[in-house]
């Protein structure tokens, strides 16, 4: 990998990018999350614009896109509905 590369981060740079610590990087990599990687070597690496897109699909709304419907009643407020 070519340090002065700006198209490929190193994980301390995406993590310092994202503001993540390098850990949580690797956390996200173990559980199949976070932004796409690459492989060089043993070492993982990331391409800026993949970086970028992830962010962009990380985005949300603050308001619901559907009206939400009335949330189950648990075992617990069924219980208490028939007395037990």
């Amino acid at each position: 990998m070519q340090p002065d590369n700006p198209e490929i981060l190193s994980e301390a740079r995406a993590a310092e990018f994202l503001g993540k610590q390098p850990r949580t990087l690797a956390n996200w990599r173990a559980l199949r999350k976070g932004p796409p990687f690459v492989k060089i070597g043993r070492t993982a690496a990331y391409r800026r614009a993949a970086v970028l897109t992830w962010i962009e699909g990380q985005e949300r709304s603050c308001a619901p896109a559907e009206p939400t419907t009335a949330a189950r009643p648990t075992r617990r407020s069924q219980r208490r509905a028939r007395g037990k």
